[in-house]
């Protein structure tokens, strides 16, 4: 008989360096199994948890495919499981971002990669425990600042993971 592959991929959207994806694979009719992103240690089924690396990937990649060859003798056959690569990023800012004592300012971000919630992130400062903003590609006005200030932008990723980033304005 001819060997068949099964393969098995969850997510199909990945961030790098981030998302666990769980591989589950199985090999019938065949004595051996190899896989390309993934490690099967030769047995004809299993489960394994891979992380796209950015050092493993070309720079411009959008996608990988995770590869099963079952194997026996001279027969072989492979099944694999596409992964869309995600880069997720926030780029966030304060305009000024040193304010007047009692002044406010402009907190804008732009994001790549993240959900398509439309209120995918969100924007809290603990000096400002009132003060909740939310969006994709937004600009708001903070609250008067009395002292230097973090605020922090959550957002949820393709990947279903969560960057984050944080944005100082400080007093003049």
């Amino acid at each position: 008989m001819q060997p068949t592959a099964e393969l098995s991929c969850s997510p199909d959207v990945a961030d790098v360096n981030e998302t666990p994806i769980a591989v589950s694979w199985l090999c019938r009719d065949s004595s051996t199994s190899k896989g390309e992103g993934f490690n099967t240690n030769g047995e004809t089924s299993g489960s394994a948890e891979v992380t796209l690396k950015s050092k493993d990937l070309k720079t411009d990649a959008d996608r990988v495919d995770l590869i099963l060859t079952c194997s026996k003798g001279t027969n072989k056959t492979e099944d694999s499981c596409p992964i869309t690569i995600n880069r997720p990023l926030i780029i966030a800012i304060a305009n000024p971002n040193k304010v007047a004592r009692g002044e406010t300012a402009t907190l804008g971000w732009i994001t790549k990669g993240m959900s398509d919630n439309g209120d995918v992130c969100k924007a809290t400062s603990d000096q400002h425990p009132d003060f909740s903003e939310t969006g994709r590609d937004t600009v708001v006005t903070t609250p008067p600042i009395e002292e230097k200030t973090n605020f922090t932008i959550h957002c949820d990723t393709l990947g279903g993971s969560t960057l984050e980033a944080v944005v100082t304005i400080d007093v003049l």
